[in-house]
């Protein structure tokens, strides 16, 4: 057996509607659809051959136990997004590599770890 495609990543927010906007204001990601169990909302956001789920739950603002280090996007639009990022005020830090491309970090509203790479690792 092997993994065909990472269908989704995960992330707990405690405003769907907030995070929704700025992932789509940040890297234009356009809703899927959208889901409600119970008190839970949640939206799939388009990544192409994946998802980016966002899900709000009313009784726990926090995520549930386990973590990850942070979401890494190849963006085709590196200095726009530095423009977009630079315009909503959030800190980041650039970074260049070896070969000249270059790397940012900042943080979604969330606090959720963000890296956006201007030439994807797996050419």
């Amino acid at each position: 057996m092997m993994v065909a495609k990472l269908d989704h990543i995960g992330i707990c927010v405690r405003d769907l509607e907030a995070a929704g906007k700025f992932y789509g204001d940040v890297f234009g990601l356009q809703e899927h659809s959208r889901l409600n169990l119970g008190t839970t909302k949640i939206a799939f956001l388009d990544l192409g051959s994946s998802l980016l789920e966002i899900v709000q739950r009313a009784e726990a603002l926090v995520a549930p136990p386990g973590s990850w280090s942070h979401l890494a996007f190849t963006v085709d639009d590196f200095d726009g997004l530095i423009k977009r990022v630079k315009g909503m005020g959030l800190p980041f830090r650039e970074m260049s590599l070896e070969d000249g491309s270059r790397i940012v970090f900042f943080k979604d509203l969330e606090g959720h770890d963000l890296e956006v790479d201007e030439n994807p690792f797996n050419q």
